[in-house]
């Protein structure tokens, strides 16, 4: 497993993207090696549709990755990390609300107190 950068690293960086801003967690998934290399640095909004189309909306969903295909070229890269921040948060507190025994809010189910 490798770590990718959902939008890439050499796009960002031509649009004058800081290193910290092109690093950050909200736009990296782990894909691996070969797909990392198949990837390389193919404009986002070109190789997420590809991957819809032959796998299905699921394996970006599985990652957090937004639905949204507006969202995945360089110059939405800041709304990208927005909806992409809050649904790894999101995520994030189902897993540890599921390890405490509780419900997650968002279900709409009661926590335990």
């Amino acid at each position: 497993m490798q770590w990718h950068h959902v939008i890439p690293k050499s796009l960002l960086k031509a649009k004058g993207y800081e290193t910290g801003e092109i690093n950050e967690i909200a736009n990296m998934a782990f894909i691996t090696g070969q797909t990392n290399r198949r990837i390389s640095n193919k404009e986002a909004s070109q190789y997420l549709a590809d991957i819809v189309q032959k796998q299905g909306a699921q394996a970006l969903s599985s990652q957090c990755v937004p639905l949204e295909a507006e969202l995945w070229s360089v110059e939405r890269y800041r709304d990208f990390l927005s909806v992409r921040r809050a649904a790894l948060a999101d995520r994030m507190n189902a897993f540890i609300m599921a390890c405490a025994g509780l419900q997650h809010a968002s279900t709409g189910d009661a926590e335990a107190t």
